[in-house]
């Protein structure tokens, strides 16, 4: 698949004329890394297999990082950005790439933003992060820019970067940016996994389920393009519909969400990874799932519901067929993505951190704009308090 970007009026590509030497995992010195950024989209088309086998490769194999996903995201959230993927080759190797763009005059990941990329990070040949730390440090150093590293999980190989750039005269800034609550399900059945939540929740589960199923409710997975077309709107209706007394979401609340979703879900049923499921009752839709599946790992990315329905339990009902669905296809584990609603801690007390960390040059631009961006966050955490007071 092919990505086009007409907005995009860069052209360059080349290798870095510097290139150093690392020390590899086994101790010894390795070739020469070379240094390459990809600013023109018909390169980043091209390196799509590459990509991909280098997140293979990596301790970074998530969703989020996948040529997919970033690729897409580029397409409908690029305007206003330059794009600058970093590589790191040996020779014509790929050892690590950095999915990477510049907006305001920062660095910061693709995938940034409304859309809810999580774990982002970057991609590092497992077998080569020593040598290739130290390149990459090189590389956003030759940069002069401020970074910022967003929805970093805790072992984010940029971690590692961070901590040498500080050795090297960076200031760094770290703080914490959400939770993600998951569940293990390797190894469990369905009834294995009922046992292991709370008596109460497990009961009403168990009749909320019985409940719909005397009535003749379905619940089924989209698998055909057709399905996945009108299946999709359901979804974007029903989480239209749960929100709209609450303020309503940000989750497909643009036309460029909207046009990524259609988009990424078409390309999520050809991979095989797209899960969307639709519970009908008495033929109507009442619930939708929107997730996906891929090396093992359920995404659960967006839901919504029919109010009409609230008393038969849709939500809560839908979400266990999905993490009944989830088991039965062997997936080992479960992933709410980030947010911490009351209704994922009904099904675990597991989470992990989110984080973002910045890192601004050793320079007095750089101070600046720490202490700028600093400010300006006790300014809006202030806002939080006061505001609400006065309504």
């Amino acid at each position: 698949m092919h990505i086009d970007n007409s907005s995009d009026q860069n052209a360059v590509i080349g290798f870095h004329k510097r290139s150093i030497r690392g020390v590899g995992a086994n101790g010894r010195t390795v070739p020469q890394l070379r240094f390459r950024t990809i600013e023109d989209v018909a390169e980043l088309n091209r390196v799509e297999q590459e990509w991909n086998s280098l997140l293979e490769a990596s301790t970074s194999n998530g969703l989020f990082l996948s040529w997919e996903w970033m690729s897409l995201w580029w397409r409908h959230f690029g305007g206003g950005r330059r794009l600058r993927v970093m590589e790191v080759r040996n020779g014509e190797t790929l050892l690590a790439l950095l999915p990477m763009c510049i907006v305001s005059g920062r660095i910061e990941f693709l995938g940034t933003g409304s859309v809810g990329s999580d774990y982002l990070d970057a991609i590092v040949h497992a077998a080569h992060e020593p040598a290739v730390n130290t390149a990459i440090v090189e590389m956003l150093k030759d940069t002069g820019r401020i970074m910022r590293f967003g929805q970093l999980g805790s072992n984010a190989a940029v971690q590692t970067v961070a901590e040498r750039l500080a050795r090297n005269g960076y200031r760094i800034v770290e703080r914490p940016t959400g939770i993600c609550p998951y569940l293990t399900l390797d190894g469990l059945t369905w009834d294995g996994f009922l046992s292991s939540l709370g008596q109460s929740h497990r009961e009403n589960v168990r009749r909320r389920i019985r409940q719909l199923e005397k009535t003749g409710a379905t619940f089924e997975m989209t698998t055909t393009e057709a399905e996945r077309g009108r299946n999709l709107q359901i979804l974007f209706a029903l989480h239209a519909r749960c929100w709209e007394k609450r303020g309503g979401s940000d989750a497909f609340h643009t036309s460029e969400l909207i046009s990524f979703h259609e988009e990424f879900s078409r390309l999520a049923l050809d991979r095989g990874w797209l899960r969307l499921f639709v519970l009908r009752v008495n033929g109507k839709p009442a619930a939708a799932v929107y997730g996906f599946h891929r090396n093992g790992k359920f995404y659960f990315y967006q839901s919504g519901f029919d109010p009409d329905f609230g008393n038969s339990s849709v939500g809560l009902v839908a979400l266990a067929l999905t993490i009944r669905h989830a088991i039965a296809e062997k997936a080992i584990e479960f992933d709410f993505l980030h947010g911490n609603e009351e209704y994922k801690f009904r099904w675990t007390r597991n989470s992990r951190d989110l984080k973002c960390i910045e890192a601004y040059p050793p320079t007095f631009a750089g101070s600046v704009a720490m202490q700028w961006n600093q400010a300006a966050r006790a300014t809006r955490r202030m806002a939080r308090y006061v505001i609400p007071r006065h309504r």
